[in-house]
Parts: C-alpha cells; sequence; structure tokens
C-alpha cells in the first residue's frame, strides 16, 4: 500500500527596523516559533476479498508521534464514502475497488494509505457435508492435542497451552503415545499448529487469545532429526503483528488470535481467527530464523473461527478447519472444512472456496487439527474438553471430500 506524506515547515522570520537612518539599530527577530511537524501515518488495513452486496468493515487508523488526529476521510475516487476512521461498507459490483484513507493531524499534516477491496459474484452454497469417523481415542497425555504432522510416515501432534515443550509420536490405530520428544530452546507458551517442508518440522506458539502476547514464535525443527532423538534443538523465528497497535482486548474479542500455520512455497503462513467477526487474515513470514514485523497479505471472513490448517503443495491445495464460537450460547456450536482450491501465488482465497459442514459436529466437539492424508482423505483432532455441558474425549477422526 503506497503511503503519500506532505510536509509542512513553518520557518523564523527576521524583520528589520529602519528608524531614523541611524546605522546602530539591531534588527527585530519575531519570536522563533520554528516548527518541523513529523507527519502522521495512515493505515487504511489490509487488501480485503468480499462478495457483492455484502456488508465488509473497514477499519482504518491514523497515529501522529507528536500530535494528534484531527480528521478521516475515506475516499472511493472522489466520492467521500466516510468521515470516521471506520465504517461499514457494501459493494454492489464486482470487480477491484480502490478505498483511500487520508488522515490529517493537528499541525496540518497530511498522510493517505490505500486498500484493495476484491469483490466477486456471489458464491455457491456450501458444499456437500462430510462426517468425520473416528479412528482412535487419543491417550490423556494429549487431552489438548493442538496441532498434526505427517514426518517421514510418523505422525505427530502437541498440546496446547500448558503443557512443556514436548511433541508426541502416536499410534494413530490405538491413540497411544509412542515416544515424547523433548524440544531444546523452546517453551510452550499456547502452541497451536504444526506445519513442515522438505526439510523441516515448525511449531507455531501463535496462540493469542486475549490479544496481548508480545512473544509470538514459530520453532524450526530439522525433520531428520525427529527420527533418531528424544531431544531436538530448535531454531526460533520471533514475529509480531504490523497492524496490531491495541494489546488490551476482552477474552475472545481479539483480531489477533491464530491457530493455523502452514509452509508453502518456500515461506509460512499465519491464518488468524478474529473471534468479532469470523474474519481470517493471512500473514507472510520468513522461514529464516530471526525477528520480523508481519504483514497481512490477504483476509477473507469465513463462517467459522479458523483453528488449524494444512497444505497439500502438490495439488495447491489448502483445507482449514474451524468451529463456530464455543462461548457464544446464543448459536449452535458447528465445525466445518474449508477447502482452498485454484488459486493464485499465496493469495489463498482467490480461487475457489468450499464449506463442508461437518454433520456430527454436535458429537465431535472443538476439532483443532487437520492434516492431508492424500488429495481427498484427512486426519483430524479433536481436544478433549466440554461444551454446552457436553463433555469431549480427544480423538483421532478421518474423513473423506471428493471435489
Amino acid at each position: 500500500m503506497k503511503q503519500i506524506k506532505i510536509l509542512l515547515l513553518t520557518s523564523t522570520v527576521v524583520f528589520f527596523s529602519a528608524c531614523g537612518g541611524g546605522g546602530n539599530d539591531a534588527p527585530t527577530v519575531a519570536p522563533d516559533d520554528s516548527h518541523i511537524n513529523n507527519l502522521p501515518t495512515a493505515n487504511a488495513g489490509a487488501d480485503k476479498s468480499i462478495e457483492v452486496n455484502q456488508v465488509v468493515p473497514i477499519i482504518g487508523s491514523g497515529t501522529d508521534i507528536d500530535g494528534t488526529i484531527v480528521s478521516y476521510e475515506w475516499t472511493k475516487g472522489t466520492a467521500v464514502l466516510s468521515t470516521e476512521d471506520s465504517f461499514d461498507y457494501i459493494p454492489v459490483i464486482a470487480g477491484t475497488e480502490m478505498l483511500t484513507l487520508t488522515v490529517m493531524d493537528d499541525d496540518g499534516g497530511i498522510a493517505t494509505d490505500n486498500m484493495n477491496l476484491e469483490v466477486t459474484e456471489t458464491s455457491a452454497p456450501n458444499a456437500a457435508p462430510v462426517l468425520l469417523t473416528a479412528v482412535s481415542n487419543l491417550d490423556d497425555t494429549v487431552w489438548e492435542t493442538s496441532g498434526l504432522e505427517n514426518v517421514n510416515g510418523k505422525l505427530y501432534t502437541h498440546n496446547d497451552s500448558g503443557d512443556s515443550n514436548l511433541l508426541y509420536e502416536i499410534n494413530p490405530s490405538t491413540g497411544d503415545v509412542i515416544r515424547s520428544i523433548t524440544i531444546n530452546g523452546a517453551s510452550n507458551v499456547d502452541w497451536e499448529d504444526l506445519a513442515s517442508d522438505n526439510t523441516y518440522l515448525y511449531i507455531g506458539d501463535i496462540g493469542n487469545n486475549l490479544g496481548n502476547r508480545n512473544d509470538l514464535k514459530i520453532y524450526k525443527i530439522l525433520k531428520s532429526d525427529l527420527d533418531k532423538n528424544n531431544m531436538v534443538n530448535a531454531e526460533t523465528i520471533n514475529f509480531s503483528y504490523a497492524d496490531q497497535i491495541k494489546f488490551n482486548y476482552d477474552p475472545y474479542t481479539t483480531p489477533y488470535d491464530a491457530e493455523a500455520l502452514i509452509a508453502y512455497n518456500g515461506q509460512l503462513y499465519v491464518f488468524t481467527k478474529n473471534w468479532a467477526d469470523y474474519t481470517s487474515r493471512v500473514y507472510s513470514i520468513s522461514t529464516v530464523p530471526g525477528s520480523y514485523d508481519v504483514v497481512s497479505v490477504e483476509e477473507k471472513t469465513l463462517d467459522v473461527l479458523v483453528t488449524g490448517a494444512d497444505v497439500s503443495e502438490a495439488e495447491d491445495s489448502v483445507a482449514l478447519i474451524g468451529y463456530t464460537n464455543p462461548h457464544n450460547k446464543d448459536i449452535p456450536f458447528n465445525s466445518m472444512i474449508v477447502k482452498l482450491d485454484g488459486f493464485t501465488e499465496n493469495n489463498f482465497f482467490s480461487g475457489s472456496i468450499a464449506e463442508h459442514d461437518i454433520e456430527n459436529s454436535q458429537s465431535v466437539g472443538q476439532v483443532e487439527a487437520i492434516l492431508f492424508n492424500t488429495p481427498s482423505e484427512f486426519y483430524l483432532s479433536s481436544e478433549g474438553t466440554t461444551i454446552l455441558s457436553f463433555d469431549y474425549p480427544a480423538k483421532l477422526y478421518e474423513t473423506e471430500i471428493l471435489d
């Protein structure tokens, strides 16, 4: 997004007095009120995708390090859409729209930022529902299973917050834990998902229910080490969300929680879950250990909170798993697999989006992880929990989606 800034500079003005022709009169200097205004910054937010005639929240912000923002203006071309920092917008025609946010500070400094809105025709109704079939009850050691990954034919999982820095190899047929692997150089604040490429396994310490974390991490482990050791070393990829300026959300309201991670074409991608409106932003992160401020590459409002992801690079297909907000007692609990196909590069929501309701959602509970077994077959795991007075044990499931 290109930002334009206008610099305002006030200058000192010197006045000379010419009284009586005397040569001893000193020049009169006006009070020195010179001031270089540090320009504000405008943030129009990430690019969005939306269907025609759907409400899309447009959320902007402005900052000024030496003053305050006194005005906002959203425009599309010459048309003024809003004079507030944020507003709801309803596009009526498919295509690409560019919305511009202009902010002004109390010194008259101006900054602008653009965001693109990809408007598509209304999609087809949800795809065929699927049924999850239980494979095994998982050992109590992995009661809070939250990620799945196949490494060299072995199935691995982990717990989310509350466990130590351990990965678990499990027997899918029995649910037994075969062995535990200690990850040196790592701690489990809130591990949420696993991802892998040809060489490395990645652990996403990305859970952020309160939106207050400044220690988000992804741990990077050699896959070859997992085969032969019960203790392996991890490198660390630290990151923060470049667009996050608020860190004091009420529980389960933040847009900066995340539970889904994939590795694709040499990059890592985190899919967030916005507790308030079910929007998922996609952030691109380098696989090279270091510290990064990451930016959103796209976002999409879905019908569930995204709790896990996997990718089949051979098929250029992404599968998301999610469920409706279990803390909202006013809506029925429902789980769904969202299949993304035919996308362009890392614009995962640019292709077809097939939402498959899970028919037995009420009996499977909180499904936290999804894993491609084949291009059409999946493993899924649910953590042990209680939802609306129902107790759910931790389980491994399988299902099939035939396109």
